[in-house]
């Protein structure tokens, strides 16, 4: 047995020799990276061309052209001024530092100027700058100042824009070619909840982010970082992962072992506006364009430059079916034509009319302008022709440009708007390509994405004198020596060796040599080999488990903030992909680090590890500090490891430079053949390096009124002769990230477009629609005034049929007093609304009306997922699409259908969204055959002129062309297939479910006390009728009440009510008997109260859901929680019951005569009907 031990002790004896012989050569190679760095490093790089190149001379290689010459110059500022009296914004770092974030001072942020010209172009610059950065940063630095107030809140302490995440630890470092990143796990225990990572707009791609030590908690310490990418399949895991930027080379951070707390404020999102501030930062040492308009206000507005050498144009592309040669050589700046349409005969006009769309009066102005003036300005109200007009400019110019003319640079706010111009570019123009962002039009704009362009091209294009390869080679050195560097790290290897640390001089040689020879060591030295720290350490060396982290499963899971594809969009488009399905992912090597090893130390034992350092043999220090000793070694280790990473990380940023210069020299060859370039306005600050080297001449800018100015500004590159903006102030305006910077004195969300125009800068207006029927457009006039007609065509009933199943009712405003509520994100949402939608739906697709040609609209985000909820969960509604969506995402889109959810409905006066006309504009404007309203009318009506108008303009339609109005708390149906006419209101069976819990709570109900809310919504009897049907089945426990058919013996699941003319439970009176049941005992009360004994008592006063003795609290306590309204989730929509229309004893004003004046009607009696008998009583539609 002793032989056997032997032999196994001297084979792991030869075994551990091997094993630290292998890693005694990994840290001699460690040791010639980092032992004379700073006298060998400048040397060895300046030989492999990687010196600084902001500090040097432009390389010199030979170029094929000067296009890419400029690039360089634009990137490393060689065409900039020179001197060092350039104002302090215009070199601030892209990202801001830890130092800006955790500044607790006031913060002096420059007032906008949107009245009056400003003073100079710097003014200007400096100005929007300021603002536009303050509005990026300001949300994360408020999120951080509380956090470091109350360090240990949790994510519903501080607000659902806030996130925070605890043990966040570096697990790799990446090396990428965008960039040198830092992989991260995190724990969610401050979240609470499980994320869908799909649907969250948590830390997404380009999101600013701050970090801090988990001891120090922002007291002194914060490191900004840039998330580089959040892949789901990393995120899904436990911990989640994601990768980081650090916003500085110097901010470099690798340990493994050390703990940092990250926050993240979710409302804002900073890569959409980091090219910008660098963009205005490059503008203002540039030749800034259009500057006398933009800055001076200038109304006189020239042709362009290019224009007035050459005036003559070709406009056939426009009018090529006018018989006439008037346009094939134009003198545009000379008489311009009148309408060439009006010249033709009646039957002229009837031959083209089918091939060419006519251009109105205004639209020819308009034309005229866009092609005329250097600086042209066209408002289009809704349906107007916005995009028609821009497309029939672009013939025209693309018409009229040469061979060796740059291309002419379109632009959108919209991804969305941005395909719909192209997929017009594509009908006569083959050449353009789009740049950045993902497109959902798989069969013409994806082909034409500078990604696929590249791939289809085989031609191998080849750029001389190009950066790419240094870049390559310079990324692939530096990446070789930093795994190098961090191997000590890796895991599953051991304590840090003697021989490294000696290399790091953190150990003297005869230390090193205590650790070789000392004689109390059991291991043969003889072949030089040695782990000799193992030794020394003995058991106060403990191995690092893996953190663990809770399991979440059973935690429930976190609303969504975005649908997916929305997310991919708005990540895609501000960071850009090589490809778009691979939009998380970010490439490269992860240089995995970890811990292995730490000293164990006793909490009693205060030695200092440097005095215990001075002795120089380290067998001397007792066995119980040499674990504290060995983590002091591990950390000074630690900071001379991460201060050579930094050194490379300055190295490895420049050859990122250089790689994306030479990237951008190779698509300076795909971009220069062609005639349109395509990109968001967002595109515009973003890829401004490569378009400058393109030198346009024209720029025109769709969706002008909805961008924020500075964007814009950005655009105006020196080469720009001629910049179109095409737009409507009237809807939506730009997004702030700062409530407070979108009133006065910062007016941030006022475009560029709006100031120029509200300032009488020359402007043309289309002003004939063609989207809307009459009664629909005459809702806008409120806004618009008389400023929109109507195109015939729009009249025609072939173009624009009625709705079926409304009689002729195209338009109507459902008014109602159902109170709102909030979600668990705090956004406004109105569940009883939504399921009034929700049915309506289904009944307009029962008619025959296909779900696609309907659009549900909403202000509020928590009502657009309470009706995508609904309708997914309606059984006849399964497997069928749906367009629900936020009024502020569907700008520049319209639809046969749509439905209005107005949400808010409260005592307090408060409408928030639905105050802000730009946003009623869009949402009243999108319709073009049918408009349905859901929204508490009285309160609208009191609270905003814009709805007061609205309301009168419903209420007091034409008697000689219709007289019914079109408002009303019922809603008028017409069956397509009986000619049935039916009313229609609504109240959810969640109701009855709270009533079902609230006499639940109560042991014993007392008809004479019980009170039934106003926000319940049903009428006594037909409660009664509940309660009398339910009992018979047995006594009444939490949770038995259910809807009442009275037409039918089974209980009704329809998701609407409708009454018509005939009798009701008026007539039932006290036949109907309502039992109370003491529900502890499930005996009956001694008392019984027929209906008119419940109905009397309960007129003036209401119940108080949350009463604990409810005979103790009085009426006005009653009444002032009933406002509340009752706590419920929203249940299926299909949940929902049937009762008659009830009556409004309290409206006031207008609305106190709405019931009696309403033309046909409202129903007298109270008999009701379900939808699933009116649906049964005609042909159910298969709408697939």
């Amino acid at each position: 047995m002793s032989y056997f031990s032997t032999f196994i002790g001297r084979a792991l004896a030869v075994s551990s020799r091997a094993s630290c012989y292998a890693r005694r050569k990994k840290c001699a190679d460690i040791l010639d990276i980092v032992g004379n760095y700073r006298v060998t490093m400048g040397k060895k790089y300046r030989k492999k061309g990687l010196s600084n190149p902001r500090y040097s001379k432009l390389p010199k290689d030979k170029y094929s052209n000067t296009a890419e010459l400029e690039i360089r110059r634009y990137v490393y500022g060689q065409n900039e001024p020179k001197g060092n009296s350039r104002p302090e914004w215009e070199s601030r770092p892209e990202i801001p530092t830890g130092t800006e974030i955790l500044d607790s001072g006031p913060i002096e942020v420059p007032t906008n100027i949107i009245n009056t010209p400003w003073d100079s172009n710097e003014d200007y610059l400096r100005t929007h700058y300021e603002l536009l950065r303050e509005d990026a940063i300001r949300p994360l630095r408020e999120a951080v100042s509380r956090i470091r107030t109350l360090p240990t809140s949790t994510e519903a302490d501080m607000g659902n824009s806030i996130g925070i995440y605890d043990d966040v630890q570096i697990k790799a470092i990446v090396l990428a070619s965008r960039g040198l990143a830092v992989r991260v796990s995190f724990s969610l225990e401050r979240v609470g909840k499980r994320i869908r990572w799909q649907q969250s707009n948590r830390l997404m791609t380009g999101s600013l982010v701050a970090l801090t030590p988990v001891d120090d908690m922002f007291q002194t310490v914060c490191i900004t970082a840039i998330v580089a990418a959040r892949p789901l399949p990393a995120l899904e895991q436990n911990p989640p992962q994601i990768d980081l930027f650090f916003a500085r080379p110097e901010d470099m951070e690798f340990d493994p072992g050390q703990q940092w707390v990250m926050m993240e404020e979710r409302s804002a999102y900073f890569e959409a506006d980091r090219h910008t501030l660098t963009g205005l930062q490059k503008i203002a040492k540039e030749p800034f364009p259009f500057s006398e308009h933009i800055v001076g206000l200038e109304p006189i507005i020239l042709p362009p430059a290019y224009l007035q050498h050459q005036p003559m144009a070709n406009m056939t592309r426009v009018f090529p079916d006018i018989p006439s040669h008037e346009f094939a050589r134009l003198d545009i700046l000379g008489d311009w034509p009148s309408n060439p349409w009006k010249q033709l005969t009646p039957d002229e006009r009837d031959e083209v009319r089918h091939i060419t769309p006519p251009l109105d009066d205004s639209q020819l102005e308009a034309l005229q302008r866009i092609l005329t003036k250097r600086f042209a300005i066209v408002q289009g109200p809704p349906g107007t022709g916005k995009t028609f007009i821009s497309v029939a400019a672009l013939k025209i110019l693309l018409n009229n440009i040469s061979k060796d003319d740059p291309p002419i640079i379109v632009a959108c706010q919209t991804n969305h708007a941005l395909d719909q111009l192209l997929r017009h570019v594509a009908e006569f123009e083959p050449d353009f390509i789009r740049l950045g962002g993902r497109t959902k039009d798989v069969d013409v704009i994806k082909k034409r994405t500078l990604f696929e362009v590249k791939q289809a091209d085989d031609t191998g294009v080849q750029v001389s004198g190009s950066m790419l390869s240094d870049a390559f080679k310079g990324l692939e050195a530096i990446g070789k020596n930093i795994r190098q560097l961090l191997s000590p790290f890796e895991p599953g290897n051991g304590p840090l060796e003697e021989k490294f640390l000696q290399g790091l001089e953190l150990l003297t040689e005869k230390q090193y040599a205590s650790l070789r020879h000392n004689s109390n060591w059991a291991v043969n030295w003889d072949d030089g080999n040695n782990c000799g720290i193992e030794f020394w350490l003995g058991k106060a060396l403990k191995p690092v488990r893996p953190q663990s982290f809770p399991d979440y499963f059973g935690v429930e899971f976190e609303e969504a903030d975005l649908e997916y594809e929305q997310l991919l969009e708005l990540e895609a488009e501000n960071i850009g992909r090589k490809e778009d399905d691979d939009f998380e992912a970010l490439g490269g090597t992860a240089v995995l680090v970890a811990d292995n090893y730490i000293g164990k130390s006793s909490t009693s034992e205060k030695a200092d590890p440097e005095k215990l350092l001075e002795d120089d043999d380290l067998y001397e220090i007792p066995s119980k500090l040499r674990g504290r000793v060995y983590s002091y070694l591990q950390h000074k280790a630690k900071m001379i490891i991460r201060d050579r990473l930094r050194e490379y990380a300055q190295s490895y940023a420049q050859s990122v430079v250089k790689r994306k210069i030479g990237g951008w020299e190779r698509d300076f060859v795909w971009l220069s053949q062609q005639k349109v370039i395509g990109m968001t306005t967002t595109g515009l600050s973003k890829y401004r390096a490569l378009i400058s080297s393109l030198k346009p001449r024209i720029i025109l800018i769709e969706e002008a009124a909805e961008t924020l100015e500075a964007p814009i500004a950005v655009g105006c590159l020196p080469s720009v002769e001629h910049l179109v903006l095409v737009g409507d102030h009237q809807q939506l305006r730009p997004h702030t990230h700062v409530r407070q910077h979108e009133g006065e004195p910062y007016f941030l969300n006022v475009s560029l477009f709006e100031r120029l125009v509200k300032n009488e800068i020359e402007f043309s207006t289309l002003n004939r629609q063609r989207r809307m029927i009459p009664e629909i457009r005459r809702i806008l006039k409120p806004i618009y005034g008389n400023l929109i007609s109507d195109h015939p065509w729009v009249k025609r009933l072939e173009n624009r049929p009625p709705v079926p199943g409304m009689g002729g009712v195209n338009s109507f405003f459902f008014t109602h007093e159902w109170v709102e509520t909030t979600d668990s994100l705090m956004s406004t949402c109105n569940y009883y609304e939504s399921d009034m939608i929700v049915g309506f739906f289904n009944y307009l697709c029962l008619n025959g009306v296909r779900p696609y040609e309907i659009t549900i609209l909403t202000f509020y985000n928590g009502q657009r997922k309470a009706i995508l909820g609904a309708l997914l969960a309606h059984p006849n509604l399964q497997n069928k699409f749906f367009k629900v969506v936020t009024v502020d995402s569907y700008q520049g889109e319209e639809n046969d259908i749509v439905l209005l959810s107005l949400v808010r409905s409260n005592n307090k006066g408060k409408i928030g969204f639905l105050s802000v006309d730009n946003r009623v504009c869009v949402a009243l404007s999108r319709a073009k055959r049918g408009f349905y309203i859901f929204g508490n009318g009285e309160l609208l009506s009191n609270e905003s002129r814009t709805w007061s108008e609205v309301v009168n303009i419903m209420m007091g339609r034409s008697k000689q062309e219709d007289p019914r109005m079109r408002i009303g708390y019922h809603l008028p149906l017409h069956c397509s297939n009986h000619g049935r006419k039916t009313f229609i209101e609504c109240v959810p069976e969640r109701s009855l479910a709270d009533i079902s819990a609230l006499l639940a709570a109560l042991k014993t109900v007392d008809a004479h006390v019980l009170r039934l809310s106003k926000r319940i919504g049903i009428t006594l009897g037909t409660f009664a009728k509940m309660v009398n049907h339910n009992l018979s089945s047995g006594p009444l426990r939490p949770g038995m009440l259910s809807p009442f058919n009275t037409r039918k013996s089974t209980p009704n699941t329809s998701p609407f009510i409708s009454s018509s003319p005939s009798k009701s439970t008026k007539e039932s009176g006290p036949s109907h008997v309502l039992k109370l049941i003491d529900v502890d005992t499930e005996s009956e009360s001694p008392k019984l109260a027929s209906v008119e004994e419940l109905i009397n008592p309960l007129k003036s006063t209401v119940i108080n859901p949350e009463a604990k003795n409810i005979g103790n609290e009085n009426p006005q306590a009653f009444q002032s929680k009933a406002k509340k309204g009752l706590n419920h989730k929203s249940p299926r929509a299909n949940e929902m019951t049937v009762i008659q229309p009830k009556g409004n004893s309290q409206q006031s004003g207008m609305f106190s005569s709405l019931l009696s004046k309403q033309a046909n009607g409202a129903p007298q009696s109270t008999d009701t009907q379900s939808w699933d008998d009116v649906a049964k009583e005609g042909k159910l539609i298969d709408f697939d």
